[in-house]
Parts: C-alpha cells; sequence; structure tokens
C-alpha cells in the first residue's frame, strides 16, 4: 500500500507559510524557545520530521503573528485550491503576491473582506477570525454554548461568539491557562501549527490507495483528501472526512469507509465520489460555484443524511443499504435524484429539483421554499407531496398524495389525492384552477375543516387538545388548549413528565396523527441536538386511540430512546436542556377521508 504520511503535506504548507516571515529558515533544526511552550509536542514533532525550522539564532518564535494573506495562503496549499474568483478589494491589487490566493479564498468560501472595501492583507489575522475560516472549512454551526467556559466569553462580540464556540467544542482551538479565549489577539505561527494538526488529520495529497486490504483501519481524528485519484478502503474514521477542492473535478473512491464525524465535500465532478459500502451520518456537498458533483452510492451504503449547499447529482446504483435516508436542499442549488429516496425537503428558496428516474416517497417544499422548481422524470413518482410555498411541480412523473398548504403553486400532474388548506388561493393542479374557485378536479379536493365537496363524506375537525402530564406522584394532569393549543408549563416542576396528547373533535377517533415538523426555539430541527444521527421525525404517523389519545412514544418513536429511556413520557427537565419552546406541526387523516385537519401544538416550558 502506498500510505502517504500527511508530514509531506504539512511540509510544503508550512514552509511555505515561515517562508512569508520576515527572516529566514534555518538550516539546523534544533530550537531553544519551546521548552514547555503549550505547543511544543506539536512544534517538536514537526521539527523532527524536518517540516518545522527555526530562525538562525535558533529560535522558533512560537508566539509571532501571522497575516491574513500569509494565513489563506497556507489553507489554499492545505485544500489544495485551484479555482479563482473575480474580486474588487481596493488595498489587493493585481501584481501583489497574494494576489491570487485572495481570490482562491473567495472562489472556496472561507474568507471574506470587510464592511469598507478592503480586505487587509497585511494585517495580522485574530484568533475569532482564524475560527470564523476553521468553521466554515469544517461546516460547523454556531455554538455560542461553546464559548461559556472562557471566562472573557462578554469580551467576544456576538458576530463570532457561535463560530468561537463551534471550534472550542469541536476541539481544534482552546483557550489559554488563565481561561481566557483573547478573541482580539493575533493568531500565532504556534496556534497555526497546532490547529492545522488538528483539523487536516491524516493527509492525502496524492492519487493512490489509502488504508488496508484487509484488516480495518481505525484513524482517531479527521481525514483530507486533497488529490483526485484516490481510494480510501477499509477505514473507520472517529472524525470528519474532508474531500477538498484540490480533487477538483477528479474521482475518489470510498470503499467500506464509516465516517463517525461529517462527510464534507468540496471536490469533484460528474465522475467524481463513488462510494460502496459506505457508512456515515451527516454528508454536506458544498463545491464551488460551477462545479456539477456526483455521489454514487453503492452496496450496504447508508448515510442518515445528507444536506445540498450546492448543485449536485445523488444517485444510488447496485444497492442493497438504505443509501439517501433524508435529503436537505437549503437554498439555490440544482439538484439531480437518481434512486429511491424516504425524505427529501427543500427548505429554502430558489431551488430546482429534478427527479430523474425513481421516486421520492416524501417530499416536502418548506414555507420558506419560495418559488421552488420540481421536475419529475418518465416514469419517476412521488408518494407524498407537501407544498407550504409558492412552487411549480410538472414533468412527466406521477404525484400520490398531494397536501397543498400555500397559495400560488401549481402541480401539472393529476395526484391521486389532493388536500388544501384552508385559504389558499391561485393553485393550479392538473391545468384546472383549484382553492377558492368552484373547479375542482372530480371532487377529490379536501383539507383543513372547510374543504371537500361538502357532500360525500364527514370533515375532520379539531376543538380541544388536552396535554397529558404526570407529576412526580404519577396524578395525570390535563390542560385545556385554546384554539392556537398553546400550552404554558413554565410553572411545572423539572420532574413533571409529557406522556401525550388528548385530541377531541369529529372524526378524530382512530385517525392517524402525520408530525410534519418540529421547532425548538423557532429553528426547525430534524434530529435532537447533540444527536445529529437520532431523526425526530423518523416514524412520522402515530395512531389516535378511540379516546382520541396518542402517546409520546407513538408520536418521536426513534428519539424517545433518548428523551424516554425509561418510558415514563419525556420529562420537563429534559425538555429544557434543549430549549424552552417546542412547536409541533402535523396534520390529522382518517381511513375513509379525503380532508385531513391541520394541527399545531406549542409547548412554553
Amino acid at each position: 500500500m502506498n500510505v502517504k504520511k500527511k508530514s509531506m503535506a504539512i511540509a510544503m504548507i508550512l514552509c511555505l507559510f515561515f517562508v512569508f516571515g520576515t527572516m529566514a529558515l534555518a538550516a539546523e533544526t534544533s530550537l531553544t524557545d519551546v521548552s514547555g511552550h503549550w505547543a511544543e509536542d506539536f512544534v517538536v514533532e514537526w521539527n523532527q520530521e524536518g517540516v518545522v525550522g527555526g530562525y538562525p539564532d535558533g529560535s522558533f518564535q512560537p508566539n509571532r503573528e501571522i497575516t491574513r494573506a500569509e494565513f489563506i495562503t497556507i489553507i489554499n496549499q492545505a485544500l489544495g485550491c485551484i479555482a479563482t474568483e473575480n474580486f474588487n478589494f481596493s488595498d489587493v491589487q493585481q501584481g501583489n503576491w497574494f494576489y491570487g490566493e485572495v481570490a482562491k479564498a473567495m472562489k472556496s468560501g472561507y474568507m471574506t473582506g470587510y464592511p469598507n472595501g478592503t480586505f487587509q492583507p497585511n494585517s495580522p489575522i485574530s484568533r475569532q477570525e482564524a475560527a470564523i475560516v476553521f468553521s466554515r472549512i469544517m461546516a460547523l454551526e454556531n455554538d455560542e454554548q461553546g464559548a461559556s467556559d472562557f471566562t472573557d466569553v462578554n469580551k467576544i462580540p456576538a458576530w463570532s461568539k457561535g463560530l468561537v464556540g463551534a471550534v472550542a467544542e469541536a476541539g481544534y482551538m482552546g483557550g489559554y491557562p488563565d481561561g481566557t479565549f483573547q478573541p482580539t489577539k493575533s493568531i500565532t505561527r504556534a496556534e497555526s501549527v497546532a490547529t492545522l494538526d488538528r483539523i487536516i488529520g491524516e493527509f492525502y495529497n496524492e492519487a493512490g490507495a489509502y488504508g488496508s486490504e484487509t484488516a480495518s483501519m481505525t484513524v482517531e481524528g479527521n481525514v483530507t483528501v486533497t488529490a483526485a485519484d484516490v481510494t480510501l478502503e477499509n477505514m473507520v474514521i472517529k472524525g470528519n472526512l474532508y474531500l477538498a477542492e484540490g480533487i477538483g473535478s477528479g474521482t475518489v473512491h470510498l470503499n467500506n469507509v464509516t465516517v463517525e464525524g461529517d462527510t464534507i465535500i468540496r471536490g469533484g465532478g460528474k465522475q467524481s465520489v463513488i462510494m460502496y459500502n459506505f457508512n456515515g451520518q451527516t454528508v454536506i456537498v458544498d463545491v464551488p460555484e460551477g462545479a456539477d458533483v456526483r455521489i454514487l452510492v453503492q452496496g450496504t451504503s447508508t448515510m442518515t443524511e445528507v444536506i445540498m449547499e450546492s448543485d449536485g447529482i445523488l444517485e444510488e446504483g447496485d444497492l442493497t443499504g438504505s443509501g439517501f435516508i433524508d435529503v436537505i436542499i437549503p437554498e439555490d442549488a440544482e439538484v439531480v435524484l437518481i434512486g429511491t429516496f424516504n425524505n427529501v425537503e427543500i427548505t429554502g428558496p430558489n431551488v430546482v429539483l429534478e427527479l430523474e428516474e425513481g421516486t421520492i416517497q416524501r417530499l416536502t417544499i418548506q414555507e420558506d421554499a419560495d418559488d421552488a422548481q420540481v421536475v419529475l422524470g418518465t416514469g419517476t413518482s412521488v408518494t407524498q407531496l407537501t407544498v407550504q410555498a409558492p412552487a411549480t411541480v410538472t414533468g412527466e412523473g406521477s404525484v400520490g398524495n398531494a397536501r397543498i398548504e400555500s397559495s400560488n403553486v401549481t402541480i401539472e400532474q393529476a395526484p391521486t389525492k389532493v388536500e388544501l388548506a384552508d385559504g389558499v388561493k391561485n393553485v393550479n393542479v392538473d391545468g384546472k384552477e383549484i382553492g377558492d374557485t368552484e373547479d375542482t378536479p372530480g371532487g377529490n379536493i379536501g383539507g383543513g375543516g372547510g374543504g371537500g365537496d361538502g357532500d360525500s363524506e364527514p370533515t375532520i375537525s379539531i376543538n380541544e387538545i388536552k396535554l397529558q402530564l404526570k407529576d412526580q406522584t404519577g396524578k395525570v394532569l390535563a390542560k385545556e388548549g385554546t384554539d392556537s393549543f398553546e400550552f404554558s408549563l413554565a410553572a411545572e416542576d423539572d420532574l413533571t413528565y409529557f406522556t401525550g396528547i388528548e385530541i377531541n373533535g369529529k372524526y378524530v377517533n382512530k385517525g392517524t396523527l402525520v408530525m410534519q415538523e418540529v421547532e425548538i426555539d423557532g429553528v426547525r430541527m430534524d434530529s435532537i441536538p447533540g444527536f445529529p444521527g437520532i431523526s425526530l421525525l423518523s416514524k412520522n404517523k402515530a395512531t389516535i386511540d378511540e379516546q382520541g389519545y396518542v402517546s409520546t412514544n407513538s408520536i418521536i418513536n426513534e428519539a424517545i430512546r433518548i428523551l424516554d429511556p425509561n418510558g415514563d413520557g419525556v420529562s420537563l427537565k429534559m425538555l429544557r436542556t434543549l430549549g424552552s419552546e417546542f412547536v409541533f406541526k402535523g396534520y390529522v387523516e382518517r381511513s375513509g377521508n379525503s380532508n385531513s385537519k391541520a394541527i399545531s401544538v406549542t409547548l412554553v416550558i
């Protein structure tokens, strides 16, 4: 096996890094000023490898500053960034040694300029600015709580606090012995070496096969690939897998690879990422604009969640695993799907989704996904379509059940069943205007408690919801809701348990509660915070018994193992660790009824 050490790549990166210093590198490797320094182990390791040298006086100067231009140069080298983007910074001119490096950083998207139109290439980069760059590279989300342990947390500004917390929580950057983070302090040579070591992990920057031909190889940290024609095989990666920009439009094979962290894809073309027996949690696709990455899964491959931050193709080949379980498309992306997809959600505006071959079991166009365009190829199908924003569905494929909760929706096809929420307007289905009109296709319209043809079937309605709580004595506490079904539980004890809800109304009993969305403190959540692999909506249908009761266990079946380990219900103490306001959205349906009734329950705890 041609297993290349990361030190060869780091050598090139850090040599370039130190070349931009004002002093030349010394030929000798003995360093006189790192003993006892917090980064001593990192510096000595790379010094012994012949990667990091000192100055003529034998010093390393670990606390020396690095400029923004120097910093992006080492990042570009580390990621293999080649593509460039035009920019217009008043202090960066053609002919400057860093002009091309700025263009690469802008294309990659990890670095930006200042509001006054400058880039400030020769200014030292602060620790908070470096934290933002590292968090963007590793696709980290804001985590203000992660910064709370720093004693100077109140000095970390709001614009950087969430990402400072994210890199701290991920273990990429830490604080000083006195407990401070010092956000405005310049990042040093030593800090740069140490952080790069943690971010890059095992580093593969040349074509070849890496891993093991037979037994599984475990990598404790991250793995970074920056070259095309790389094969990783028989690996368990405990950290993140980063397929970087240096792959270009080339190909990477992942054979029998398990990634316990995130898989971040920022490189590749139409023949790019081929996964055989791949097992991963969250896969984030965010290639530079203009690329058209293709991800092909085969064998037992399974990915819990794929987030398409950019254009791309998701294809299932000879597959025996679950493939792509949940696909999330945030905004401004053109995505092509080939295969059988369990759940696809369009969450932001200006998305074009093409189902070229196969089926989508559940496709949701969420309320912020304005102007979504869905194209269904010949022979394709969508079993359950929910439209909550203005959208267009075209093509030769078929639609099963379509629930329309927004005005300004066009569906070219004739769905098997159409449900309309109250008050929607300007809806065109199968060439006919429906909604606030008399023209409906075959009486197959229902919805909201007021829709339907009014004569052929009873209408589902809800007039009361009771929240079932159990205190420490086992007593059941019933709280009646209002029309908005909002419940204030702030006065309840931490050891009070939420065990279920009772829904009272007409034609509700023996129906089905379908959960579509969970919000925590105003943010839509697909999984439990801190448990990205545990879906809140993996089982989104719950049976309503003869008394109108639905237990928490049946509402969030998979997540209940975390939220309700003993089967007693979900404690308010547990919920309060996740947030202060919970909104559960869905609808009630019943066999034999084409109409349904929307439902929203809010818990303020």
